[in-house]
């Protein structure tokens, strides 16, 4: 039986354009940071909160402003806080099949 390392996904935005691109779309967007800068510092924050709660690697689940409402809609979910969680486990799942670890 395979090791499989636990890992985590974190939704992220590669740009501030994306960040505020996801804050015009996101219907609980006052959830997220008010910045691009505050979110970076948040990122690197739940970064450390993961490995400290014994993950053994993060994924960045890359948001693309021009697919994630689709992905969202395919899956039944809405875009919000739920549909963010979901696309960063199903990056996290991904990363471990396309690494032959799962």
């Amino acid at each position: 039986m395979k090791d499989i390392p636990k890992v985590a996904g974190i939704v992220w935005y590669k740009s501030k354009e994306d960040f505020l691109k996801a804050r015009a779309i996101f219907t609980d967007a006052f959830l997220l940071p008010d910045t691009y800068e505050d979110f970076l510092v948040g990122f690197s924050e739940a970064e450390k909160a993961a490995y400290a709660k014994g993950f053994d690697m993060i994924v960045k689940a890359e948001f693309n402003p021009g697919t994630f409402a689709a992905w969202c809609k395919e899956r039944s979910l809405n875009i919000d806080t739920h549909g963010r969680e979901a696309f960063a486990h199903n990056a996290a799942i991904e990363f471990l099949k396309q690494s032959g670890k799962l």
